[in-house]
């Protein structure tokens, strides 16, 4: 299979969603103090030959918070993560399009 070449401009809005995600989530919850939190949240993308992760950096103490409260699995399983994944469809279809070309 050719390497493909994965859209930077949706790659940017999945990150973007993501993150904007996570942050409602956490806004949702009521768990704002200072507001570092909220504002340490960054996902980014990892793109490789044929395929992509993304990763949520965010503050050290983000890690226990989620785990008292569920933030990440709540987004997860929350109706706006729908977006994420239909972002992601429409990722591979632009990349395998490209790769036809």
């Amino acid at each position: 299979m050719a390497n493909l070449k994965f859209n930077k401009t949706i790659i940017s809005k999945i990150e973007s969603t993501i993150t904007g995600l996570i942050r409602e989530e956490i806004t949702r919850q009521d768990l704002i103090d200072t507001g570092n939190m909220i504002r340490s949240i960054k996902t980014t993308a990892k793109v490789s030959s044929n395929n992509f992760t993304f990763s949520v950096e965010a503050v050290d103490y983000f890690k226990y918070i989620d785990g008292d409260y569920n933030i990440v699995s709540n987004v997860m399983k929350g109706g706006g993560y729908t977006l994420v994944e239909g972002l992601i469809q429409e990722l591979y279809v632009d990349a395998l399009e490209n790769s036809i070309e």
